[in-house]
Formats: structure tokens, C-alpha cells, sequence
């Protein structure tokens, strides 16, 4: 087998459109045991200076159950104009949001160097529905659709300034609002599954709004706590560490222990899901 692959990659066509042994390599493996054609062959393989450690990714349309999405893996990578937008998922993006969501640690999210090259086997190497990838990116859009201009939910300037990080924490404050609110902090809930309970119970843009309260509350609580040896209190710092997502679930087991008796009963009820709902948080660190 070790010579008819040598042989078969000094053909013309690996030779011509893949620059070294180790892409001629994949591209054979995705045309012979993958079965896909020359052209698509072409641009299944991402492997390369910027691959985050995928030497392809073989997609077969006939079998996807969202022909009209598309999973973006190379960096720069334009979805063609017949796709739905809602349904294109970028890779670095959902990596962000599986740290964030499923491992639970917005903080390390605004990192691609520690996703993609200290924790790629935690967060890529499992089985992810693509109903669950969509969820992510629906519940993110909805998030981003709070950090505009006109800053609706009252963020403080500190928060805003952090544009580029603190989303990810307000995502994984949405995930508490269920954990929290099913009575199980200790799990993880599957996003798709939250979602479409919050649509049913029509309550995703209250809890998109309450989750936001929560981690500015949560920002708000942790400047005004002393800090030994006369420190200062560092916006940046706090939302890289740990201590922002204690800060910010125990601001959402408060929220939800007032709520009720704040004419939200029934939306704090509509949080509950089913067990299967939930599994313990992917281990990043």
C-alpha cells in the first residue's frame, strides 16, 4: 500500500496542486477512501500554515440535512451568495463559542492561539450536531445584536470597551440562566435545546437581556470589592480570569431567586429543561 501511494501522489495532479508530501498525502486519502472528485478534493484540504491543526474536512452535501449552510474553514473563506447566511458557521467563531458554551471558560475564548493549538483535542474531537453548531451561532447572533452603538441593555463603558472579549462571557451567562434555572449548575445545557425552549416559551430575548444584566452586575460587583496591597482594579484582567464566571453565575442565582416575585415566574419556570438536556462541561483546563 506505502508504494502504490508513493506512486499514485507523483502523478501530475498532486504534484501540481498540492506544494508538499504531507498535503499529497491527505488529498490521496480524501480522493480514494473519501471518494470525492478532483475539484472537490482540491477544497477539502485546508491543511497549511493557518490550518488549526485540520488537514481536511470532507463534507458530503448529499447527506446534509442544511444543504443551503456551509462550514467556513479557512481564514478569509467567503460563503458563495446562494447560501443562507444564517446557517454559515466559521471555524474559528464556533470554536470561540464551544469554549465558551460547552467547556464553560469565556475567558480563555478570546485567545485562538490557546483554542486551536492548547485545547483543539477538547473541543474538536468530538461529535457536534450541526442543529447544536446553528444553535451557537443564533444565540450569538442574538447577543451581538446587544453590543451596538445605542447600547441597549445599559452596558457599562468599561464593558463596551471590551467589545472584542466580554460577548463570549454574556453567552455563557445565557447558558447559566438554564443551568442555574434547572437546578443543575454543575451542567452544561445543550444549546439547541435551550433555544428552541426559549422560542417556545418565547422568552430568548429576555433571557438574552437578563443574562447581559448579569455580567454587567457581575462587572460591576467585582470593581467594588477591595483588593489587597492598594491594587486597582484591572476590567482586563477580570475577564480573563476565572473569578468573572463565579461573579457572574452567582449574579444569575440572585437574579433567579428574585425574579419570580418580580412578575417573572413564568418565565424563570420556562428555563427548566429535561435531564437529557444536560452533560458535564468539556475539561479545557
Amino acid at each position: 500500500m506505502y508504494d502504490k501511494i508513493k506512486t499514485d501522489i507523483a502523478q501530475d495532479y498532486y504534484q501540481q496542486n498540492f506544494p508538499n508530501a504531507g498535503q499529497r498525502f491527505v488529498a490521496w486519502y480524501v480522493r480514494n477512501i473519501h471518494g470525492q472528485d478532483p475539484n472537490q478534493t482540491r477544497y477539502c484540504i485546508t491543511d497549511g500554515a493557518d490550518d488549526k491543526q485540520i488537514d481536511a474536512i470532507v463534507i458530503d452535501d448529499e447527506q446534509s440535512a442544511y444543504p443551503d449552510g456551509m462550514f467556513l474553514t479557512k481564514r478569509g473563506e467567503q460563503a458563495p451568495a446562494g447560501k443562507d447566511q444564517n446557517k454559515v458557521v466559521e471555524m474559528v467563531s464556533l470554536g470561540k463559542r464551544l469554549m465558551s458554551w460547552q467547556s464553560q471558560r469565556p475567558n480563555i475564548a478570546y485567545s485562538e492561539t490557546r483554542i486551536f493549538d492548547k485545547y483543539f483535542e477538547q473541543i474538536f474531537k468530538r461529535d457536534y450536531s450541526p442543529e447544536r453548531m446553528l444553535a451557537l451561532h443564533e444565540w450569538m447572533h442574538l447577543i451581538d445584536g446587544k453590543w451596538t452603538k445605542d447600547n441597549p441593555l445599559g452596558f457599562n463603558e468599561t464593558l463596551l470597551a471590551m467589545k472584542a472579549y466580554a460577548p463570549y462571557h454574556h453567552l455563557f451567562a445565557v447558558s447559566a440562566f438554564f443551568s442555574v434555572g434547572s437546578n443543575k449548575p454543575d451542567r452544561v445545557p445543550a444549546p439547541d435545546a435551550a433555544l428552541e425552549r426559549a422560542k417556545e416559551r418565547r422568552i430568548v430575548d429576555w433571557v438574552v437581556n437578563f443574562a447581559g444584566k448579569a455580567l454587567n452586575m457581575a462587572l460591576t460587583n467585582a470593581a467594588n470589592e477591595p483588593l489587597p496591597g492598594n491594587r486597582v482594579f484591572s476590567p482586563a484582567n477580570w475577564v480573563k480570569a476565572k473569578s468573572s464566571l463565579t461573579g457572574i453565575t452567582n449574579v444569575v442565582q440572585t437574579q433567579l431567586m428574585m425574579l419570580p416575585d418580580m412578575g417573572a415566574k413564568q418565565q424563570c419556570e420556562a428555563l427548566v429543561l429535561s435531564q437529557e438536556a444536560f452533560e458535564y462541561r468539556w475539561q479545557a483546563d
